[in-house]
């Protein structure tokens, strides 16, 4: 019984894990964290080596920019679209200064002006590999796998909880029941206390249940 219940809290924390972790990875990419860090998952390879592909960057915002910082901006002609790419000079139009781009693997500049109220932040590092689950995750079989699922578990278990709450107030838990005038008008008596811890099983001396009888002759 001991190890049941221990496997079984165990993988009602990883349901409970799964959920949260879903949750933070999702509001990470659309909002920023606590001092204002986005995590963000690169996908392509327009900036390997630095960055391989798959990698989960992390990202924050900065005054100040300048040549050879890798940001992280939204795309002008697409906003939907995240990019990460290496800032490579300063230009000014019309007395607004924009950033001229460049993924690491790439031959030419990106042809769109990156102007700075877009950007999102500066990379400061990344971790190789961990931005396929964050994707994943992103996607709605993550969301089937790592939401629906877990959640659906969840609550059919608190719904079976309740169910046994409310018969095990139902039930009654002491005293004695009356049963009869039998046949031979005897009354019968059950001690209700025995036979609940008896319920389960038959036993072997029928004493157990205590039954007491009483004759009205």
């Amino acid at each position: 019984m001991q190890t049941i219940r221990m496997i079984k809290s165990t993988f009602y924390f990883l349901l409970y894990g799964a959920i949260i972790l879903f949750a933070f990875f999702a509001l990470s990419v659309k909002f920023s964290l606590p001092g204002q860090w986005r995590l963000l998952a690169v996908l392509s390879g327009s900036m390997e080596p630095t960055i391989k592909t798959g990698s989960l960057i992390f990202v924050k915002p900065i005054n100040w920019y300048q040549p050879n910082d890798i940001i992280t901006f939204h795309n002008p002609y697409n906003p939907h679209e995240i990019i990460t790419h290496r800032l490579i000079k300063i230009e000014k139009s019309d007395g607004r200064a924009y950033g001229v781009t460049k993924g690491d693997a790439n031959n030419a500049p990106d042809r769109e002006r990156v102007y700075f109220d877009n950007v999102i932040g500066k990379l400061n590092f990344s971790i190789p590999y961990l931005g396929y689950p964050l994707a994943f995750m992103r996607t709605w079989l993550g969301l089937i796998i790592f939401i629906i699922i877990p959640g659906t578990i969840i609550v059919y278990d608190e719904i079976l909880n309740i169910k046994k709450e409310i018969s095990k107030k139902k039930r009654p838990t002491k005293g004695t029941i009356f049963i009869g005038p039998t046949s031979s008008n005897d009354y019968i008596f059950i001690d209700l206390k025995n036979l609940q811890k008896n319920q389960n099983h038959t036993p072997k001396d029928p004493s157990l249940l205590k039954a007491d009888w009483v004759s009205t002759y």
